[in-house]
């Protein structure tokens, strides 16, 4: 008989720890899917903090450009036509700048012209004019893309700049073209 007891006491005690551990499983999984339910929101609200500082800045590119006052601080010649020069470094000196009634453009322009093929400056584009039409579009989540259209100093070469901007503004790629000379890539800044 003591040992039905024990028995007993024993099977009472065993399905009472059964249904303790089967809440507290259940009691976890129910937590933990809480806490993924506030981890979840925690990323959601990052990303919309992300989404929202990235529309504000792209508002400001967009009015910056509008205003059209704005300078392409050139850090980087990314390929250069026929030459085929890529990654060549560039000092702080070159760029373009744009003001509401004037165009300055002042980059270089690589080329082979050595018997061993070592790139060298072969010329530059220098002028100041007056005389350039501007478009600006917006390319969505790629940034803003803005066609100027101008003429050098004489007005007898014609020239197209098309430099794309992303939405924060931090880099740009600047592409100029003419219908004498091959198209030459520049990466760089936007100053402001």
């Amino acid at each position: 008989m003591f040992a039905y007891n024990l028995y007993f006491k024993f099977r009472v005690i065993i399905t009472t720890m059964k249904k303790i551990l089967f809440v507290s499983i259940i009691l976890m999984i129910l937590s933990g899917s809480q806490l993924y339910a506030q981890e979840k929101s925690k990323k959601e609200l990052r990303k919309e903090n992300r989404d929202a500082a990235l529309v504000q800045e792209k508002e400001m590119i967009a009015q910056i450009l509008n205003e059209q006052d704005f300078e392409f601080i050139a850090v980087e010649l990314v390929s250069s036509g026929t030459a085929m020069i890529s990654n060549v470094r560039l000092n702080g000196l070159w760029g373009i700048t744009v003001t509401p009634n004037t165009f300055k453009c002042y980059l270089p322009v690589y080329g082979m012209s050595s018997p061993v093929g070592r790139p060298t400056l072969l010329r530059r584009l220098d002028f100041f004019t007056k005389d350039f039409k501007i478009k600006m579009d917006d390319a969505g989540s790629r940034g803003t893309t803005i066609t100027i259209v101008s003429s050098d100093n004489v007005g007898n070469k014609s020239y197209t700049f098309r430099l794309m901007v992303t939405p924060n503004g931090r880099m740009s790629t600047l592409v100029v073209s003419s219908d004498f000379t091959a198209p030459v890539s520049f990466s760089g800044n936007l100053n402001y």
